[in-house]
This record gives C-alpha cells, structure tokens and sequence, in this order.
C-alpha cells in the first residue's frame, strides 16, 4: 500500500492524506488539518527597479501593487520615544519608515538603467500605476543643490564689455543679459 501510495504521488505530482489511525488516503485535504498553507492565492513580489512588493493572484493572473486584504496588513505603526513621532514598519520586507506609507504620494521621480546601463527617469503616478513621463535629463526634483547651482551655471556665457572691460552675462536658454552675476 505505501509503496502504491508513494508511486502515485510521484507520478501525479499531486499532495495525499493518510489518516494514521485507519490508514485510509484522499487527495482531498481533510478540514480538521485547516488551510493548507502551501495553496496560496497571492505570490509577493519585488520589482526590480521601484524596488517595492508587488502582488500575483496565482489563480486569476491579477497584479497589483496594493497589498491584497487577505495578507493582512504590509505596514504596522509604531511609536519611537526617542523621536517622539511615529514609524512604520513593513511586515514584507522589515524596512521602517518615518513618513506614513498609506499616503498616497501622486507623482514622485524615480531613477532606473536601460539594459546598456544608462540613466533615464520616470515620473510615476502611484494612484493610476503608469509612468507619466520618461526624460534622459535628472529632473529638478530629484537633483542635489550642487547639481543646481552646476546647472544654473551652465546656462550663462560670460562675457567682456569692450567699452570699459567689465563682465556681462548671457543666459543662452532664454536670451537674458545681465551686468550682475547670476549665480
């Protein structure tokens, strides 16, 4: 009998229950063993490049970035006493956060690499789940305030006045001149 038992879960690839005290089998779970934890609907995932979970119904196809009610709750808040504020921490993937995770933030930049390994940035609206807009140029958002001034420098010519030799300034994007330094 457990030699059959065994031939036909290897040939089926399918889960059995034996009941040891009768010795009789089923393919169908018995209800006092509960859920069978290994017959999941959701699969979490991590994308690759907003570097956050993701969720696949393994029998609908469904994905989605919104945690699914039935895994319960991603973030659980805490209190620091230290920083008298609160903090989140996510139950998949241990990371805490001090700014609530549950505000939906509209539109927020995010860096990411071609495949040739290139930068190029998005701007993704959280709520409809699409990137809005894809630029190769950092956007102001996203820059350093030495990337700032470094730009904003980049946009002036300087030049010499030939009557008395003092500078003068050209913006090139937008024709202004100026006698005063711009940066």
């Amino acid at each position: 009998r457990k030699k059959h038992q065994r031939f036909l879960k290897r040939f089926l690839g399918q889960k059995y229950y034996v009941n040891n005290t009768n010795g009789e089998s089923t393919w169908l779970r018995p209800a006092i063993l509960g859920e069978d934890p290994d017959d999941v609907e959701w699969i979490t995932f991590m994308h690759p490049v907003l570097d956050r979970p993701y969720y696949s119904n393994v029998k609908t196809g469904e994905a989605t970035y919104k945690r699914p009610e039935s895994l319960g709750i991603e973030w659980k808040e805490y209190w620091d006493s230290e920083a008298h504020r609160s903090y989140w921490k996510s139950e998949v993937t241990n990371e805490i956060v001090y700014d609530n995770p549950y505000e939906i933030q509209e539109n927020q930049w995010y860096e990411a690499k071609t495949e040739t390994n290139e930068t190029y940035y998005y701007l993704w609206n959280e709520q409809r789940q699409v990137a809005e807009e894809i630029q190769w140029e950092k956007p102001n958002e996203l820059l350093t305030e030495e990337e700032k001034r470094v730009k904003e420098y980049r946009k002036w010519d300087e030049f010499w006045s030939t009557g008395d030799g003092a500078p003068y300034y050209l913006n090139k994007e937008t024709g202004e001149i100026t006698w005063k330094r711009p940066w």
